[in-house]
């Protein structure tokens, strides 16, 4: 069997030679890798000189209008050299203590913006306050020059500054924003805008947003409602037929090491909570997709069959790898483009950012196989409606991610990445799928862990597979 998949192992080999040649060199999909020098803990560090000691939560704060016009302009090198330059607030940390909120500029540690707060009293008319706040503004800036672009009054007493500084660049420039109530200086501001806006692009975006929001949310009961039937399945079966004498050891012992992993990736009663749902989904997807054949311990104890899956996953790694890059390629020719900022955030949040990395794909993979590929090739004929019914709901499940078009997901997954990984699973089982999944999935965040710490140690969690090898002390033959 395993001499079977040198084809499958070649064309493997050739699409991670691709990926690591998108990485290393051709940078086609335009992304936003930034390196992570400020720690959310340093952030709250900084925000406490103002927010006090109280409970602070942080999050992260990108400027989507700049990011998406350097994106659209396939300017990902100037990105970088602006994100490098320590004066220009690009991504920020967002430090709140109840309505009051610090920016903390991730690049460099520099307080960005307040709000929520007493900066400043300014006495005198309304030339003499919005003077005043100028010259604090290129105080606390080192601003050589500042000019006021616009005075909004939006209440009685209550203004809303702009400064320009007159640095402008590839379209945009940098600006400082400024709130007055009374003789109050209550916040600041510092950013970058685009200087001219295009007003049909703006109702294009706004629009996009709203069908996206729409189908996230349709998306998302949909999921609930498959979430709702497997469990609600799981107990009929069991009520009905119990498990037909079988023993579901080793599945219950994956299960219940959920709670403990998810804990591990979230130390709060949050965490533990959803590593108990997530085990019982789990088991009751077992329940429902295994109720012939052989169990999972019994599997295991067959040294063949899992040299077998792990071979064929590393090949379907590999393939998934390759399919991606070409995709990638493809969708940067019509302007497409992709952030990891949102996975550099859950990253930098987490206490065990290495653990993170292989913890989530080992879920994200169980989870995700069992549902979208055995649980639909089960529950719906023939097996190309189950492909693209699965494939596409597999997609809506991605539509968070920061992509552009917001659709771009349901193209990539739910039209060539999901109906692929259906025949794979078809062809070679749902192991080497799950391991083609967990390898794929991990590797993209040890490398976005790398892009951020410098830290790559990651990608030993591809070894992790390997162990099976030592199962009998059988190795790999092809």
């Amino acid at each position: 069997m395993v001499r079977k998949m040198r084809g499958l192992l070649l064309l493997g080999l050739f699409g991670l030679a691709l990926l690591i040649g998108e990485l290393l060199w051709v940078h086609g999909m335009q992304h936003t890798p930034l390196p992570l020098t400020v720690t959310p803990e340093q952030a709250k560090a900084t925000a406490a000189a103002w927010l006090g000691d109280g409970e602070l939560t942080v999050e992260q704060l990108e400027s989507a209008a700049v990011s998406r016009h350097l994106q659209e302009r396939k300017m990902t090198d100037a990105f970088r050299q602006e994100a490098d330059d320590a004066n220009k607030p690009l991504v920020m940390w967002k430090v709140k203590s109840g309505a009051a909120e610090v920016l903390v500029n991730r690049q460099n540690g520099r307080v960005e913006g307040i709000r929520g707060m007493t900066l400043a009293l300014f006495p005198g008319s309304q030339d003499e306050q919005v003077e005043q706040v100028r010259q604090a503004l290129m105080k606390r800036f080192g601003v050589q020059t500042l000019s006021v672009s616009s005075i909004n009054n939006t209440g009685a007493e209550h203004l809303l500054l702009s400064f320009e500084t007159g640095y402008q660049y590839e379209g945009l420039r940098e600006m400082f924003l400024a709130e007055l109530a009374g003789d109050r200086w209550g916040a600041f501001e510092h950013r970058l805008e685009v200087v001219a806006a295009s007003e049909a692009k703006d109702l294009e975006t706004a629009e996009a947003s709203v069908v996206k929001k729409i189908a996230l949310f349709a998306s998302g009961l949909l999921f609930l409602l498959v979430i709702i039937g497997i469990v609600v399945s799981a107990f009929y079966t069991v009520w009905k037929r119990g498990l037909g004498g079988r023993r579901l050891t080793g599945e219950a012992l994956v299960s219940a090491s959920m709670p403990a992993l998810c804990w591990l990736i979230e130390p709060s009663l949050a965490g533990l909570l959803k590593g108990v749902a997530y085990a019982g989904i789990l088991f009751s997807l077992f329940v429902i997709t295994a109720p012939s054949g052989p169990t999972l311990l019994q599997r295991v104890k067959d040294p063949d069959w899992l040299h077998r899956q792990v071979t064929a996953g590393y090949g379907v790694f590999g393939i998934l790898a390759g399919v991606s890059t070409l995709l990638s390629w493809l969708a940067s020719a019509f302007g497409f483009w992709a952030s990891d900022l949102q996975q550099q955030e859950t990253l930098a949040l987490s206490p065990w950012p290495l653990l993170l990395t292989g913890v989530a794909a080992v879920m994200a993979a169980l989870s995700e196989e069992l549902i979208f590929r055995r649980l639909f090739g089960r529950w719906l004929q023939p097996a190309l409606v189950a492909a693209l019914a699965s494939s596409l709901l597999w997609s809506l499940t991605h539509l968070s991610y920061d992509v552009s078009p917001w659709y771009y997901r349901i193209l990539e997954l739910g039209l060539v990445i999901g109906p692929l990984f259906f025949w794979l699973y078809r062809r070679y089982g749902l192991g080497a799928v799950i391991t083609g999944h967990f390898l794929y999935d991990s590797f993209l965040a040890s490398v976005t862990m790398g892009g951020m710490y410098g830290d790559y140690r990651g990608l030993l969690w591809l070894l992790l597979p390997l162990l099976v090898f030592a199962y009998k002390k059988k190795g790999l033959r092809v």
